[in-house]
């Protein structure tokens, strides 16, 4: 067996001999290889393939004949040298210490297994017998609380007893709830300017309200309102749509109120024609009865 000189198996050599009988050809036992063919074919480097070849020729295994083909060595191989026996028996009993090492393995592991499933039996029936302890327990208040309760005349009172509900008057009173609106929401939807697609608006709320104060949005809204005063409704945010951008957030540009106020040349001009219209109407009243008109002056004038 070709071994190391650490005594593991030589495997490098053995690759390196089976290369060589590979290209055998005839009875010779004789085969012609160059170094690089054999570096091609097992893949080993050039060092690694010169050293496991003096490892065959010591043992006797391949012969360095001196002849030579080019760069190509002519090497022959020793087909008598057989392996021994012992080689066989060694291999063999490798084999059979695996198997048993798996095998005992396998059975440690099996063990480990029961082993837990024993102790979550065992502590499931210890788990049992406490909960079955405290049952007991448990029961023997309830007898003596009933048998307290029957010693002692019952109080009567005005209230009706208390009804279980059943699965669908649950489901009923449940739907009733969700039916009814949500006062917070009832109020900002009297606020905002455009009442359309309540059931959208209310999720959008809903789910704004958990992140923001009711009182802030509502304060939005109101701004919101007074800002689209006398606009257009058709250009309004839908309800669900300014909810969901957070709309209340927004900076909304101050609206400057119409004033029927003139400016000061505006109204000068004003009087001006409010005066001449008087002076033509005093002029044509003065000459329905005199004849003649009469020169008037304006305020603070002098004649």
């Amino acid at each position: 067996m070709l071994l190391t000189g650490s005594g593991h198996h030589d495997t490098t050599a053995r690759f390196v001999l089976v290369t060589l009988a590979d290209a055998v050809r005839g009875k010779n036992a004789v085969a012609y290889l160059t170094i690089t063919t054999i570096r091609f074919k097992t893949g080993f480097d050039y060092e690694v393939i010169r050293r496991a070849l003096r490892r065959l020729a010591v043992s006797g295994l391949i012969t360095d004949t001196g002849r030579r083909r080019g760069d190509a060595i002519c090497w022959q191989l020793n087909m008598e040298l057989a392996r021994p026996e012992t080689d066989r028996k060694a291999i063999e009993a490798e084999v059979d210490q695996r198997r048993e090492k798996d095998r005992r393995r396998k059975s440690k592991r099996s063990t480990v297994l029961r082993w837990d499933s024993t102790t979550q039996d065992s502590g499931t029936s210890t788990a049992l017998r406490r909960e079955s302890t405290v049952l007991r327990l448990e029961s023997t208040v309830l007898r003596q609380d009933s048998t307290t309760q029957d010693r002692i005349e019952p109080v009567r009172t005005n209230k009706e007893p208390v009804k279980e509900l059943t699965p669908a008057a649950s489901a009923t009173a449940k739907k009733k709830s969700q039916d009814e609106p949500d006062p917070r929401f009832a109020e900002f939807w009297s606020v905002y300017p455009r009442r359309e697609g309540k059931q959208h608006a209310l999720k959008a709320y809903s789910k704004a309200i958990t992140d923001v104060e009711p009182a802030v949005i509502l304060n939005g809204a109101r701004r919101y309102a007074a800002h689209r005063a006398g606009e257009n409704p058709k250009y309004t945010k839908m309800p669900a749509t300014w909810l969901n951008g957070g709309c209340w957030e927004d900076e909304l540009p101050q609206r400057h109120a119409q004033t029927n106020q003139l400016s000061p040349r505006s109204q000068r001009v004003a009087e001006g024609a409010a005066l001449a219209a008087r002076y033509r109407a005093e002029e044509q009243a003065a000459k329905r009865t005199n004849g003649f008109a009469p020169i008037a002056l304006p305020p603070g004038g002098t004649s």
